[in-house]
């Protein structure tokens, strides 16, 4: 009987989702808004693997230009390393204050670490801080975007539970479009530029163009609902700070 009456919050917000309330006109604002925010941080992720060679140069100067490029994977890779306990950090904080709050705060994490990757001098500017800001920047980076993964994916699932499965791939479908626009911004650099001026400064622009994440944190705080589930089981509206 307990167990019954412990999960009818939940139930009884899956059936406000389905019958229409808080509305469709919600729902889909909150799924673009979410998925916006996902094709950003995949992009701000993944443009750094387009310019491997040109950093390798600007940060891990060698001897062997091979050595080089295999630093600037193996940073590359930090990212990669770290999201584990961002998902587990950011993950637990979503639980706690909502879906809504923890895309924003793994939004403004990876603005910051795609603006100091933008904005960094190299190593003849700077020395060895210039990859040591370079790691730090990437571990943001992966922190971050292993935090929002798991908050978009729970925030598109609560949606609706009939239709979880549904609004959840939108994740991996937001993933590989942010593959192929880091991949065009990649392609259009390198053709439109000269090999002189990406290294002097064309790298920086699809960096610089990541940043744009911070107006979208902007729009998923101000637009996006919070989770109709998490909102019935925190006894809170759908928009953060409302209160039934």
């Amino acid at each position: 009987m307990q167990d019954s009456v412990d999960r009818q919050p939940i139930a009884a917000s899956g059936s406000l989702s389905r019958s229409g309330m808080p509305g469709d006109r919600h729902v889909v604002r909150t799924i673009v808004a979410a998925s916006i925010g996902a094709v950003f941080e995949w992009y701000d992720l993944l443009i750094y693997a387009m310019f491997v060679p040109t950093l390798s140069k600007l940060f891990f100067p060698t001897a062997d230009p091979a050595v080089g490029v295999l630093l600037s994977l193996s940073t590359f890779a930090s990212a990669w390393l770290v999201r584990p306990l961002g998902a587990v950090v950011i993950g637990s904080y979503a639980d706690k204050a909502g879906r809504k709050p923890a895309m924003v705060l793994s939004a403004v994490l990876m603005m910051v670490g795609t603006g100091i990757t933008g904005l960094l001098p190299g190593y003849a500017s700077i020395g060895v801080a210039a990859p040591a800001l370079l790691v730090l920047a990437r571990l943001v980076q992966g922190f971050s975007a292993g935090g929002e993964f798991g908050s978009a994916t729970a925030l598109l699932a609560e949606q609706d539970p009939a239709r979880a499965g549904f609004y959840a791939s939108i994740q991996w479908a937001c993933s590989g479009f942010a593959v192929f626009i880091a991949s065009l911004v990649a392609y259009t650099v390198n053709t439109t530029l000269s090999p002189a001026e990406v290294l002097e400064w064309g790298w920086r622009v699809p960096f610089l163009l990541g940043v744009l994440i911070g107006p979208v944190a902007w729009y998923i705080r101000t637009r996006a609902d919070e989770s109709p589930l998490f909102a019935a089981s925190a006894g809170i509206g759908t928009e953060i700070g409302t209160t039934h």
